[in-house]
């Protein structure tokens, strides 16, 4: 897989079966292709029928704090000082040294 390093084996698994479904589907004559909810039905019965179950996951709770003022003003107080700062690993980046 290509960057897929975090994936399990069993997700590269349906990753590839689902590229090699869809791409057997697109060399199928327009008229005789099955219509997207057809396709996603049959792709999921399969997984299904190969042991997949839905996990009891849920979405992370989602924050609705911003940032303060003082976040930006570090922020910005840090970005000044690096400014500052001359390049002290690259001579062409530090024209002093």
């Amino acid at each position: 897989m290509t960057n897929g390093s975090w994936l399990n084996k069993p997700t590269e698994d349906a990753i590839r079966a689902l590229a090699h479904r869809i791409y057997a589907r697109d060399q199928q004559d327009p008229a005789e292709r099955p219509g997207p909810a057809d396709f996603a039905l049959e792709f999921m019965t399969t997984l299904r029928g190969q042991g997949w179950r839905r996990t009891n996951a849920g979405q992370a709770p989602q924050t609705t704090s911003q940032p303060g003022p003082d976040t930006y003003s570090r922020g910005a107080a840090l970005a000044r000082q690096l400014l500052q700062k001359p390049a002290e690993d690259d001579p062409e980046d530090n024209p002093h040294g």
